[in-house]
């Protein structure tokens, strides 16, 4: 009978099409733990190719990420700190799209994962470990239980935020004897830039990369939302916010090196972002001239910073930063920095800057000759004292000497 033949033939190429296709392991008992709490997914973890994946909505909305889906191309991007991050179903190609602050332009590069997207029972899972690595999070499995826990270097719970007690480093810290966590208050000095603006907290956590100055830049909210903004390097000595937008002070943390950038991150997309003013510029610092006598150069510091918000723009202080080296300035190009200093208005969409009024920056001599020449003068005086104090004590031995009373034989 042909349909008993037909039945048998169908069960075969099912048969090799399961056997063929990737090995897919929808497992119920997989448990997900976020800084140690247990997180309920509505739809079960699935391992495949030896990897957790997780329903892209479920796993964005967990750590507060916008996620965008290109249906058309079937592409799945998001932003992650300075990163864009976009992927393909089916695709292990990756594209890393990766802000640079300097140039102000976004440059584009391209890693391979081990485990692309899929569409399971038509929806979108997404590889956890990628994307929680990509935040910087630690993802360990325990083969035993079967679970998945993520830890991240500041956490809310109860009303209360915990952040990371020393450089984070997701790569070598071992759970959970290394992850020690407290309250994040204002005492705490190793997390710079703490500061409160209409009920959002932007903290900077200092992370473990080799180089000193390191951190991560969060904004935290009082519902326990928390959003990567900026990885740097450098200081960032003030923030301010205006109605959808932050306006960010960036400087060298050097002091011989007085330069800075304000910049303009939309919240809903931090991936919106621009630099402020002339970028051969410094903005937001004042500063003074030094004068070296044995070199007839100049060299600046830094006096402060900061900046206004207005109607029309930012107004802050600026100076063209482009002939100063290592904080250093030659006499030719001093009249150029005195023309160019001054008070700026910076349109909000990063458009040519204004100068308001010129700042008169006259050269004052260079202060560490006369505080080296106070040191030696101090460590003179300090050896004159120990040498007349020495010479008094011998003077006062040789008179008990010579009245000493000796002893008379009988």
């Amino acid at each position: 009978m042909k349909f008993p033949k037909l039945i048998l033939t169908i069960g075969i190429i099912l048969s090799i099409v399961i056997l063929c296709s990737t090995s897919v392991k929808a497992n119920n008992n997989i448990e997900i733990y976020l800084d140690g709490q247990r997180i309920d997914i509505a739809d079960s973890p699935q391992i495949i190719n030896g990897r957790v994946l997780l329903p892209m909505r479920s796993l964005f909305e967990m750590f507060y990420l916008d996620v965008h889906w290109d249906h058309n191309n079937r592409t799945v991007e998001t932003v992650i700190g300075d990163r864009r991050i976009k992927i393909q179903i089916n695709n292990n190609q990756v594209s890393h799209t990766h802000f640079n602050w300097h140039s102000d332009e976004w440059h584009e590069q391209f890693n391979i994962v081990d485990q692309p997207p899929i569409l399971i029972n038509g929806k979108t899972y997404m590889p956890l470990r990628f994307i929680a690595e990509t935040l910087d999070f630690m993802v360990t499995w325990d083969d035993e239980t079967r679970n998945v826990s993520i830890n991240r270097p500041i956490f809310f719970r109860d009303g209360s935020w915990f952040a990371f007690d020393g450089f984070w480093s997701s790569r070598t810290l071992t759970p959970p004897n290394e992850l020690i966590y407290r309250p994040l208050d204002e005492s705490i000095d190793m997390y710079w830039n703490y500061r409160g603006i209409d009920n959002l907290i932007f903290i900077k956590i200092p992370i473990d990369t080799g180089a000193s100055g390191w951190g991560h830049l969060y904004m935290l909210d009082n519902n326990g939302r928390s959003r990567l903004i900026h990885t740097t390097g450098c200081q960032i000595a003030n923030i301010k916010m205006d109605d959808n937008f932050i306006y960010m002070l960036k400087f060298q943390r050097s002091p011989w090196t007085p330069t800075s950038s304000i910049f303009r991150i939309q919240l809903d997309n931090p991936s919106d972002r621009i630099r402020l003013g002339d970028n051969s510029f410094s903005y937001g610092r004042s500063i003074r001239l030094n004068e070296i006598a044995e070199t007839s150069e100049f060299w600046l510091e830094g006096t402060g910073y900061g900046f206004e918000i207005r109607e029309d723009g930012v107004f802050t202080t600026g100076y063209n930063a482009s002939l100063i080296l290592e904080g250093r300035l030659s006499p030719d190009s001093l009249d150029f920095l005195k023309q160019s200093y001054g008070y700026y208005l910076l349109p909000r969409d990063g458009g040519t800057p204004i100068l308001m009024e010129n700042i008169m920056l006259e050269a004052e001599k260079d202060k560490h000759f006369f505080n080296g020449l106070l040191s030696i003068l101090i460590n003179y005086f300090y050896m004159l004292i120990v040498v007349s104090v020495g010479l008094f004590l011998l003077y006062m031995k040789g008179i008990y000497s010579k009245n000493k009373p000796t002893d008379q034989g009988e």
